[in-house]
């Protein structure tokens, strides 16, 4: 582990794990918001790591092997919780590599998921976008001239 200090390991409450196909990255973070793990392991060493960390929140990125893990974790007694890559794009911060994707799922693991009631109103055009729709067809028929 390359945690800061010793109290740090107990202290990760959420942690990030960018998937790949040999080696995985995390990065936890604090109940405060400090970064206090960081680190590159083996998909074979996943179970061993895990094993020494106390049950906290992990984020992944949704991807055909996320579901496996989230399993394994959940058997661990982890609250793993997949989100799609469009939800994490925003946090991503810097260039792209493994750290900061990693990051960025964890960023994007404590945010609550959009409802489909907020999705709705968000994507609803506002009144004047349909008025002005409805209105310019009609100007134009009442310029034209006649035939």
């Amino acid at each position: 582990m390359t945690f800061k200090t010793r109290e740090d390991s107990v202290a990760a409450s959420v942690i990030g794990i960018d998937i790949g196909k040999e080696v995985f990255h995390l990065v936890g973070f604090s109940a405060d918001g400090r970064l206090v793990l960081r680190q590159k392991i083996k998909r074979l060493a996943l179970e061993a790591t895990f094993k020494k960390l106390p049950p906290c929140i992990i984020g992944m990125e949704a991807c055909l092997s996320a579901h496996f893990v989230s399993r394994n974790l959940r058997g661990m007694g982890f609250e793993p919780r997949i989100i799609p890559a469009i939800y994490v794009k925003p946090f991503n911060k810097g260039q792209k590599n493994d750290y900061n994707d990693a990051e960025a799922i964890a960023e994007a693991a404590l945010r609550p998921k959009p409802s489909p009631k907020g999705q709705t109103y968000s994507f609803a055009p506002s009144g004047k976008s349909l008025t002005m729709k409805s209105f310019s067809p009609l100007a134009s028929r009442l310029r034209a001239p006649d035939r």
